[in-house]
Order: structure tokens, then C-alpha cells, then sequence
């Protein structure tokens, strides 16, 4: 599976020559400033609303559960009374590597033309396999941590690669829709056009940097600079 790292040409370099790419966390990307397209104060975020209900009997089993989701447990309860409550789950401690799939030209419509001025890229590095390139960030990736670098596999306690999905980030009413599972690859409908895919790596521990610089082997097997 092809994928397409959109990049400033400046950035080229790092990559295909000093053999390193740059994994962000997922709260620097809740932190940012700016527009909707890199910047996401949702990101690796599930908000959702209780609404205010009112339950003479107990609660509906499929109403109990929308609500154990968000951590309100009625038991067998009756007259139960719920008042208008806001939740948040948010992922932390996890770092993402995104490119983009195929089709070429809409990514690159996207990611080169369309994207808010400031974020507008100028160069493109194919990825020609995705799931080999992964693979060899596994295998020959060391994060730079302070003065030493530590194998990816030590480093990370787990990591994994897939597709964003694309969906309403608004606050979810649990009254009248299901919450959806919280994961590192949703994303808002707005940004669809990204056609992204995720690499996530999870932190060993916390630590709160914003990011970490991966070097890797030379990964220029995997690796194609379009423009």
C-alpha cells in the first residue's frame, strides 16, 4: 500500500539524508494554534454530553450502557434523575507519523493547494510500501533521547499502523446516538480529505514532550522523492 509524505522541501533533507522522521504527540497537536488541518484541539478526544433525563423506573439497559461509557453507573436504581453532565476521554502519551493514500492527485490537491496558506506543502516523498517502511522504523529506529538514542521497540511500548476515520467530532449526545470507542484514528469529517493513515507509537511513560526525533537506517529502499 502507497502513501505520500507531504513535507516543506526544506524538511527533505532530514528525512533522506540524515534518515530521520519526526513522530508528534497527540497533545502537541491538541495545542497548536491555528486553523483546522494541522492544529486539532479534539484530537485523540471523544467529547460527549449526558443530557438531562428523567427515569420513573430504571434505566433502559441500552441507555445504561451509553451511559457507562461515559462513567455514570445506575445499577437498579429507579426515579433516576440526570442532570446535563460533559465528558471527555482523551488519549494521552501517544506519538503519530501521518502520510497520505492514495488517490495521488486529491492528497496532493489537498495537502499542496487547498490547505490553509501557511500549511500548504511543496514537496512530496512516496512511500512505496507503507507497511514495510513501518516495519523497517521498527527494526532500524532509534528515538533521540537526550544524548542517547533507544531502539523504537524499547522506547515504545507498543506501537501500530492504520487508516484515520473520518467522522463528527461535535459533543456527542448519549441520549441519542452511540459514543464511539475512542481511538488514535479518528478524525473530523472536515478533514477527509487529508486521505491520512497513522503510524501510533505509545509512550513507555509519561513524559509530556510535544515529539521525538526518530533515526532510523538508511530508508531510502522504501523511500521516493516526487517533487
Amino acid at each position: 500500500m502507497k502513501a505520500y509524505k507531504f513535507l516543506n522541501s526544506r524538511d527533505v533533507p532530514k528525512v533522506m539524508e540524515d534518515n530521520t522522521i519526526k513522530v508528534g504527540g497527540l497533545d502537541y497537536f491538541r495545542k497548536l494554534e491555528g486553523p483546522l488541518w494541522v492544529a486539532d484541539p479534539s484530537e485523540g478526544s471523544i467529547i460527549a454530553s449526558s443530557g438531562a433525563a428523567h427515569y420513573p423506573g430504571r434505566v433502559p439497559e441500552h441507555m445504561a450502557r451509553r451511559y457507562e461509557n461515559m462513567g455514570m453507573y445506575f445499577g437498579d436504581s429507579i426515579d433516576v434523575h440526570v442532570v446535563d453532565n460533559g465528558y471527555r476521554d482523551r488519549i494521552d502519551d501517544l506519538y503519530i507519523f501521518c502520510a497520505s493514500l492514495d488517490p495521488f492527485e486529491s492528497a496532493r490537491k489537498a495537502m499542496c493547494e487547498d490547505a490553509p496558506p501557511d500549511y500548504r506543502y511543496d514537496s512530496c516523498i512516496m512511500i512505496h510500501d507503507v507497511r514495510s517502511f513501518f516495519d523497517h522504523i521498527l527494526a532500524t529506529g532509534r528515538v533521540k533521547n537526550g544524548d542517547q538514542y533507544v531502539p523504537v521497540t524499547q522506547f515504545f511500548k507498543g506501537s501500530q499502523i492504520g487508516r484515520a476515520e473520518y467522522m463528527k467530532r461535535d459533543v456527542f449526545d448519549a441520549t441519542r446516538e452511540q459514543i464511539p470507542i475512542n481511538n488514535p484514528y479518528l478524525k473530523p469529517h472536515e478533514l477527509h480529505p487529508q486521505q491520512e493513515v497513522r503510524m501510533v507509537f505509545a509512550r513507555q511513560q509519561h513524559g509530556g514532550e510535544d515529539f521525538f526525533i526518530v533515526k532510523m537506517d538508511d530508508p531510502r529502499q522504501h523511500l521516493e522523492l516526487l517533487f
